[in-house]
């Protein structure tokens, strides 16, 4: 305590002499760290990743205007892409929570701790970011006065975690301090009002979720019951409006993995962060239990544990094709979570592995690409403050308790749909039988197309994943394309998809369910030239194209490094680790790999292509 009383009275005297000038005073520099001089011993295992930033912080810091009407902008493109690196946009400004943290840390390796200079720059920055917002509270991202949400929003989840650096550490001008406690006010409140800012964020739901995530971070320095009421209000109505009764978060409306995995659960942990305890906690444990049972039937375990592999064709905005481990406080009340968690050995392993990569290239550190949107990302300091995140690690009998407990390993044998009619219009079949895991994706027009519509994921107990369709493309996604085009028809949707289940005609309904039978069949028509059957039978899965003229069907499979793969025109054998998948073959006039060096994880992809015409009939066939 005394220590911090001499601090602060040394800052006051050395900054309010030295730099209490004119606005527009030249702001001094801030020194370049010399990482020889430190030792890695004074480095925890946790803070090892930030050894980059620190680095490279006095570049950041020295990038801040000094003079003119744009004082205290960023003007280093190292955060957001570089075209948007204009002082209007908000999000430019997120590093100040980096700046923050290394101002207000006390470590022995770390320089920055009450640095005059430092204190200097994140002030003209803070002023700044008060300065650019409309007075209403919104912020601007793509323009000037284009006032959005997601540049409220994520400014508010940035600077509510500045606000908690800053509440426990050296002190900097109030007046000031006041302002940007006022300015995050004034936001969240017209963010929780704007009822567009709803409606947009219903159908981008991380951009709304950032203020459930900054106004418990907030309120915890600064109650305020009417604040706290609307924060409640909203949470509890995104449980149907945010989020699909399929479980997914709408992000353009449909699902994307990118966003849920990463964004989507930073928000909810800083969220359950705060709330944990309270009332809403409940409310994000349901969200979050609905979520864990969607990325359950989408997420297939590979049988090495290197990976699980998404059913990525349904993606809807960014790129995900598998994801090793999620880490979440949440997983404490929500079992089926642990399935995805690491184990507290896996998380001591993964940091004696980066300090071993550390210690091998000390003190060499990547050089900061400027030009690159995420070269500096604040994101590193975003859970830091207080005692940091803490997520609950089971241990491996608890985990292997959850893995149990997902559904293509829990039963040998169902028919599930997940049926979304609320937005885009979504119906996600799930098949397991004897010898294999399926998904198959109907839904509306995708325009421009991003998703692919059909045979998503195909995986065996034995070998893992045999097939998985491909987002955004076409020689690596399942489907069928006349020969004359490279259009598939799955990329246009599957609206109009006809269900028979143990014989009888079968109707999706909204909602999540078991269907009450074992063989399914899917039909569509390939628009008004054919159609096209796939038939769910134990053991096999059975595809037939009937098609005026030529066509090509596409089948991307996937492969390991050690697997052998076997194409011929009337059969394809995948072979890995003594196990195999047989893909018989009847009315194919050619059978053709693609070369391609797209890669899903562990796999690589090998796309065969089936010429054909008029008809077309395979069969997958694995074994338990």
């Amino acid at each position: 305590m005394f220590r911090m009383i001499v601090i602060t009275a040394l800052l006051c005297v050395s900054y309010c002499a030295a730099f209490a000038g004119a606005a527009d005073s030249p702001l001094p520099e801030v020194e370049p760290v010399d990482l020889e001089a430190l030792s890695l011993d004074d480095f925890t295992d946790g803070e090892l990743p930030l050894i980059y930033h620190l680095y490279h912080l006095h570049r950041v810091a020295n990038a801040i205007v000094e003079s003119g009407p744009d004082r205290g902008f960023i003007a280093l493109p190292v955060w957001r892409p570089q075209q948007h690196n204009q002082p209007y946009n908000a999000r430019v400004m997120e590093n100040i929570t980096s700046l923050a943290f290394f101002y207000t840390t006390d470590r022995p390796w770390n320089l920055y701790y009450a640095d005059p200079a430092l204190r200097a720059r994140l002030e003209a920055a803070l002023e700044f970011w008060t300065r650019i917002p409309h007075e209403d509270g919104p912020f601007s991202e793509y323009g000037p006065e284009r006032w959005n949400l997601a540049a409220t929003g994520f400014s508010t989840l940035f600077m509510t975690s500045t606000l908690h650096y800053l509440a426990d550490g050296p002190p900097i001008d109030p007046d000031l301090h006041g302002r940007v406690v006022r300015t995050v006010h004034r936001a969240l409140d017209y963010a929780f009002r704007s009822e567009w800012f709803y409606s947009h964020g219903s159908m981008f739901a991380n951009q709304y979720g950032t203020l459930f995530a900054s106004t418990p971070a907030f309120l915890e320095l600064h109650p305020d019951p009417e604040l706290e009421a609307l924060l409640e209000e909203r949470l509890r109505s995104s449980l149907d409006d945010l989020q699909s009764p399929a479980g997914y978060f709408y992000e353009a409306n449909g699902p994307d993995f990118n966003y849920d995995i990463n964004t989507h659960m930073g928000n909810m942990n800083k969220s359950y962060r705060h709330l944990r305890g309270g009332p809403l906690a409940e409310v994000l444990e349901a969200k979050h239990r609905l979520w864990t049972e969607w990325i359950a039937y989408n997420a297939v375990l590979e049988p090495d544990g290197a990976q699980f592999t998404l059913n990525r064709a349904i993606e809807t905005r960014q790129s995900r094709d598998a994801f090793r481990r999620i880490n979440t406080p949440l997983a404490e009340t929500v079992e089926l979570a642990r399935a995805f968690a690491s184990t507290p050995e896996e998380t001591e392993r993964s940091r004696r592995n980066r300090r071993a990569r550390v210690e091998r290239d000390w003190p060499e550190v990547a050089p900061l690409q400027v030009g690159s949107q995420t070269a500096y990302s604040p994101h590193r300091f975003l859970h830091r403050y207080g005692d940091g995140p803490a997520h609950f690690y089971p241990t491996e009998a608890r985990r292997q308790q959850a893995r149990a407990e997902l559904p293509y390993l829990r039963q040998p044998q169902f028919v599930h749909q997940r049926v979304d009619r609320q937005r885009r219009p979504m119906t996600l079949t799930y098949v397991r039988q004897p010898g294999y895991y399926a998904a198959f994706n109907a839904g509306g027009r995708d325009e421009p197309g991003a998703r692919r519509m059909g045979l998503g994921l195909l995986w065996n107990p034995a070998t893992g994943t045999v097939l998985q369709s491909q987002s955004r493309a076409t020689s690596t996604a399942w489907g069928t394309r006349p020969a004359e085009s490279d259009d598939l028809y799955e990329a246009t949707g599957l609206l109009e998809a006809r269900f028979t289940l143990d014989g009888e005609v079968w109707k999706p309904e909204p909602g999540n369910s078991d269907l009450p039978g074992q063989d399914l069949a899917v039909e569509y028509n390939l628009s008004e030239r054919g159609e096209k059957t796939v038939l769910f039978r134990p053991g096999r899965i059975e595809v037939r194209v009937r098609h005026e003229g030529t066509f090509i069907e596409h089948l991307p499979l996937l492969m390991r490094t050690d697997d052998r793969l076997e194409v011929e025109t009337d059969r394809i054998i995948l072979e890995r680790d003594g196990h195999r998948l047989t893909i018989n073959i009847e009315g194919a006039r050619r059978a053709e790999r693609i070369e391609t060096d797209r890669r899903s994880g562990v796999f690589g992809i090998a796309p065969i292509h089936l010429h054909a015409e008029e008809r077309l009939d395979y069969t997958f066939e694995l074994e338990e």
